[in-house]
Formats: structure tokens, C-alpha cells, sequence
């Protein structure tokens, strides 16, 4: 699995630098930190986890339209109820999904 440096680095030189970090930035390092720890276990990377985040909650606005959004995303319907599955094993997992589709929906 291949973590983005920046993730981890960013808060160590926010601290080092005795930086007040903003409300918004703690949330957002705070979610960086549980997605790095969610995906470490799992073979699901980071950046196809917000993929199917947002392909949940494009497909919770227009169900209608599944077929095309699979395709939009380059996922096929067995793909995506695969990783569903496996999300729904992991709890901590769970929750990032969430709130990566909580965030979305803003």
C-alpha cells in the first residue's frame, strides 16, 4: 500500500513549527490519519476508497442512473458491490467510508 508522505509530514512540521493549526485543518489531518490507518490493513488503496465513496453518494442522488456512473467511475457493478463488502467487513473502515461520503455530500 502506498501512503502519501504529505499526510504524515504535514502535521510534524505544523507541531514543530509551533503553528496554531485551524479548526478545519485539525478535521482534515484527523481524517487523513484514519483513512492511512483504515487502508493499512486492507487492500483497498486510498484514492479508490474516495472513488467508491463518491460513487455511493452519486449513486444515493440518481440511482437511476447506475450504469452510467459505474462506468464514469471505471468500476463494474461486481467490482464495487466487492469493495462494499469488504468495507462493511472492516468497522474502522466503515467509518471512513462514511465520513469520506459525509464530506462529499457538502
Amino acid at each position: 500500500m502506498k501512503l502519501n508522505w504529505k499526510v504524515l509530514v504535514l502535521p510534524a512540521l505544523l507541531v514543530a513549527a509551533g503553528c496554531e493549526v485551524p479548526e478545519d485543518a485539525k478535521q482534515a489531518i484527523e481524517q487523513a490519519k484514519a483513512v492511512a490507518k483504515a487502508v493499512a490493513d486492507s487492500d483497498i488503496a486510498p484514492d479508490q476508497l474516495k472513488s467508491y465513496a463518491q460513487l455511493a453518494v452519486d449513486l444515493e442522488k440518481d440511482p437511476s442512473q447506475a450504469e452510467a456512473l459505474l462506468q464514469k467511475h471505471g468500476v463494474s457493478a461486481e467490482e464495487f458491490e466487492k469493495a462494499m463488502y469488504k468495507i462493511a467487513e472492516s468497522p474502522e473502515l466503515s467509518k471512513v467510508f462514511e465520513q469520506l461520503k459525509q464530506s462529499m455530500k457538502k
